[in-house]
């Protein structure tokens, strides 16, 4: 038996150290030396313990072979050590580490091939193929010294595709370390890709072209997310006013409906869901109408019941003119200095020359009430004809009221009584208010529109306030603000198709009965159903996430905006590894 066990070995270094076979005879049948030593460990003296003389022994690969075969027997393989996942990245790390300098010590020699190349391309082309010169191997001075020293392990190679992968992987984060944690991901990304197209194709050639292209598309990609993002950046800062005034409207208890402020998809499905355009306008406008209604009586100091008629604003205007009517308990002003002259017919002293008294506070306030009236008739007048000559008297009266308050001002201050001139500066824009409540108020309903106000402001009427706020909401939004009288009925279709599905679906379950009941019932299922989706677009949660513009970028593109892009140095060096990865897969 220890005969046999040495034959065994020696047929096994056979194997190995085999020749390069030559063909001696088609017909002679092919030996196995691998399958001999195996039986002679098995079947001792009787098994066959040398090939035929005429049959050379076929070499077996270097990779596939012996190892390989031995393996699948159980037996360890010489060629290699057992190696992990982790043994893998940091061996693979490490190759990609001492491989960088390299690339610049290794130029001479690749630099001389390069030459070499061309001139052997030459001479072959001539049919001079001698005078080709010699190719030189790189000399990877640092990669020989890395392994002489223990810092790379030759013998710990990826042998599965998954290694493959952890090991390309691990080269391209090295590669892409100067772009932090992002580029070694670009990296990493970009030497899998080619290793993957190598293996898919069994091309090194078109794996090293994949790494190059794969950093090409990546910053494309982060390009393209770059300008979305500055083009959001961009719109949002266009659109601000726009949004400035949305929150302004909501702040003041409006709701806008969010396939107005904000049209996509899905706000349009929900529209339809809740009866459509028209249903939903007249549901927005109806309760927007109340807030318009709550605003102007507090700015009236009316009760919350009150109706916004002629009574109303008249008294308003009574409890604001206040101060007005304090004016006309101050003494009139003094006459003014307008010049000196000699007293006694030139002979006596200097006295001063007045002029004209200025008129008395309790007239100018008589004028300032009068004008007011005057005002309110002219600009009724101008609302039902439009003329313009009745807007033009409507501005000047309202001018002349500015010089009357003036004139109070001087009056009060003249009296000692400077606490009056706020008061009466504060009472003039309270009036003016109560004024332009009045004008888009309509006494035949006792209610004030957003409409109207809008309108107003579009002629230069200098609103502020809850008033401007009315009127940012009827110019901005005016199918949620539209006046009752113009409001129409609710869906007709919806009803008629809920009255058919009522009839089917109760014939289905009750017969003519129920078909009966459910074609009488489904309406009002179907009323009550969209009204609830109404008032879930007025909710201020569905205000604030469906209503609400989001003019950013997405996720996608803020993503890649935020990846650094692959610089060409960079790139290089990946496919440089990567192809160094791929030269010693091809010589396992």
């Amino acid at each position: 038996m220890p005969g046999n066990i040495d034959s065994a070995i020696q047929l096994l270094q056979q194997s190995v150290n085999a020749p390069t076979p030559v063909p001696t005879q088609a017909a002679a049948p092919a030996y196995d030396p691998v399958a001999n030593a195996i039986n002679l460990l098995q079947n001792g003296a009787a098994a066959q313990t040398s090939a035929p003389a005429q049959v050379q022994v076929p070499p077996l690969p270097q990779s596939q072979g012996v190892s390989q075969d031995l393996a699948n027997q159980g037996y360890p393989s010489p060629a290699s050590t057992p190696s992990n996942t982790g043994n893998i990245i940091s061996n693979s790390a490490r190759q990609a580490i001492a491989g960088v300098p390299d690339i610049f010590l290794n130029a001479p020699t690749n630099l001389w091939n390069l030459g070499a190349a061309g001139v052997g391309t030459a001479a072959t082309a001539l049919g001079r193929p001698d005078l080709a010169p010699r190719l030189d191997q790189p000399p990877n001075f640092v990669t020989h010294a890395a392994e002489q020293t223990g810092f790379i392990n030759p013998n710990i190679q990826p042998q599965t595709p998954g290694e493959q992968y952890l090991a390309a992987a691990a080269q391209g984060a090295v590669a892409g370390v100067s772009g932090g944690l992002p580029g070694m991901a670009l990296g990493a990304a970009s030497n899998v890709i080619g290793q993957g197209v190598n293996n898919a194709t069994g091309s090194p050639v078109a794996g090293l072209i994949a790494s190059l292209l794969a950093p090409a598309g990546a910053n494309a990609a982060i390009k393209y997310g770059t300008g979305q993002v500055a083009l959001a950046n961009a719109l949002k800062s266009q659109k601000q006013p726009y949004t400035d005034t949305l929150n302004e409207v909501r702040g003041a208890g409006y709701a806008v409906p969010p396939n107005l402020s904000n049209p996509n998809l899905l706000n349009a499905t929900l529209q339809g869901i809740a009866g459509g355009r028209a249903a939903v306008g007249q549901s927005f406008s109806n309760a927007n109408n109340a807030v318009t209604d709550a605003m102007m009586r507090q700015k009236l100091g009316l009760p919350a019941d009150a109706p916004i008629d002629a009574a109303g604003i008249k008294s308003a205007f009574s409890t604001a003119a206040q101060p007005y009517n304090d004016m006309s308990t101050l003494a009139g002003l003094p006459p003014s200095v307008v010049g000196t002259r000699l007293s006694a017919g030139g002979l006596g002293p200097v006295e001063n020359v007045y002029g004209p008294s200025p008129t008395p506070p309790s007239q100018l306030l008589e004028q300032w009430k009068q004008n007011n009236s005057d005002a309110t008739d002219l600009w009724k007048k101008y609302t039902q004809g439009h003329d313009p000559a009745d807007k033009n008297a409507y501005n000047a009266l309202i001018a002349k009221n500015q010089g009357l308050t003036a004139q109070m001002q001087a009056a009060a201050e003249a009296a000692g009584r400077p606490e009056m001139v706020p008061a009466l500066q504060n009472a003039r824009v309270q009036t003016a208010q109560i004024g332009d409540i009045q004008r888009a108020s309509n006494p035949d309903t006792g209610s004030v529109n957003a409409l109207d106000l809008a309108r107003a402001r579009n002629r230069g009427v200098p609103l502020t306030g809850d008033l401007l706020t009315a009127a940012k909401m009827g110019a901005n939004f005016p199918s949620a603000v539209q006046p009752s009288a113009k409001l129409g009925g609710g869906n007709a279709l919806t009803s008629t198709l809920g009255t058919g599905a009522g009839a089917i679906i109760g014939n289905s379950l009750g017969g003519p009965v129920g078909s009966m009941m459910g074609a009488a019932g489904a309406p009002f299922v179907v009323n009550y159903g969209q009204g609830g989706v109404r008032s879930l677009l007025q909710s201020a949660l569905a205000q604030r996430l469906l209503g609400t513009p989001s003019y950013s970028a997405g996720a996608v593109s803020s993503g890649l905006a935020g990846l650094p892009q692959t610089g060409a140095g960079s790139a290089l060096l990946n496919s440089y590894l990567l192809s160094q990865a791929l030269a010693r897969q091809g010589q396992q």
